[in-house]
């Protein structure tokens, strides 16, 4: 059995490893907690396949770029090896496709100030 997700934002943290034919890509997606008020957040590490895996290589995303999951799949399914049945650790996240994220990421902004933006007093005494 295996769960749709159809729209996510996360944070794309950046490319773990490329296999040629895919990706795995770290990335993390927060809630807020309706208790505390604070966000929670959670570390994934996903699986970009066809057209994410294109789109990613053909961007050449930055770290901490927000992006909206369009198609994804979450599963944790027993499989075969060796004639015996065994059982994931961990769920496998799976990208079918993603876009850049049109969300506002809220950044800290130091202006520098330039000589122009002061003027000298020619009264200082020193």
């Amino acid at each position: 059995m295996s769960l749709n997700i159809a729209e996510q934002f996360v944070t794309f943290w950046g490319i773990q490893e490329d296999k040629g034919n895919y990706a795995v890509v770290k990335i993390s997606s927060s809630r807020k907690d309706k208790k505390t008020e604070k966000y929670v957040n959670s570390s994934w590490y996903a699986n970009f396949v066809g057209s994410a895996y294109e789109k990613l290589k053909e961007l050449g995303i930055p770290e901490k770029t927000r992006i909206k999951i369009s198609g994804a799949t979450m599963k944790k399914e027993p499989y075969q090896q060796d004639g015996e049945t065994l059982y994931p650790k961990f769920p496998t996240l799976t990208v079918f496709n993603f876009e850049l994220s049109d969300e506002k990421v809220k950044t800290k902004r130091v202006e520098k100030a330039s000589d122009d933006n002061f003027e000298l007093d020619n009264e200082i005494p020193f």
